[in-house]
């Protein structure tokens, strides 16, 4: 769906429903990793300038999600498999310390909400329907952060949060790994059921790991499979 240019929007306005429809397409892998994108093309698509396209070519680049090259313009980021281990090293310690706390604060309305969610994957799983679930599984890790009551820790993993969908784009669709998934995130409930902060770090380190351990094999047989 394209953006719709509306006389009298200010170009602020423009570049944000630009960079937000890119955005989209990208978490969604509409556009593929090194899929070069065209700026005029992108504009007229859009019905905008290239002035707003181009801004938000630059926002995205600055999130890590696009790479702008002089004279060649910009290609979708392609996540290698040393970039993929430290951001799942970082978000393995980050992720881990946020359960922690949150077993310690959670409130009852928060429980019955990662509850629901926990429900919601479960559906989603049963009809097959993969991207939904990419969605309530950034929304339960979404939770869990904001629960640890430490909004500088919140604020660095949403900082990260869509490499982070990238990243669970191509765990989410390897076989098994979704309902085991969903499994580790009943065990971080669990734990936060019964303020259990060691437990509940476990879980979620635990999680972040087996994602790890299955991206990277992905990674690794994709590369071997390129080099033959």
């Amino acid at each position: 769906m394209g953006v719709r240019a509306v006389s009298g929007i200010r170009r602020k306005t423009l570049t944000e429903e630009v960079y937000e429809a890119i955005k989209d397409r990208i978490l969604r892998r509409e556009m593929k990793s090194g899929e070069r994108l065209v700026e005029h093309r992108l504009a007229t698509e859009f019905g905008v300038s290239k002035t707003p396209v181009r801004e938000a070519m630059s926002r995205l680049e600055k999130e890590g999600l696009l790479h702008l090259t002089p004279h060649c313009g910009a290609v979708v980021a392609r996540l290698t498999a040393t970039q993929a281990a430290n951001l799942l090293d970082l978000r393995e310690l980050l992720e881990g310390f946020a359960a922690e706390r949150a077993a310690e604060s959670i409130d009852r309305r928060r429980l019955e909400a990662l509850d629901g969610l926990i429900h919601d994957a479960e559906a989603a799983l049963d009809e097959n329907n993969l991207e939904r679930y990419t969605d309530v599984d950034i929304k339960l890790h979404r939770l869990v952060r904001e629960a640890s009551g430490n909004e500088e820790l919140a604020k660095v993993l949403a900082s990260i949060e869509d490499q982070i969908r990238i990243v669970m784009s191509t765990s989410v669709g390897l076989e098994g790994r979704a309902r085991e998934s969903l499994a580790e995130h009943r065990a971080l409930y669990r734990a936060l059921v019964r303020r259990d902060g060691f437990a509940a770090r476990e879980a979620a380190q635990q999680h972040i790991r087996r994602v790890r351990e299955a991206i990277l094999e992905h990674l690794r047989v994709q590369e071997e499979v390129a080099v033959v």
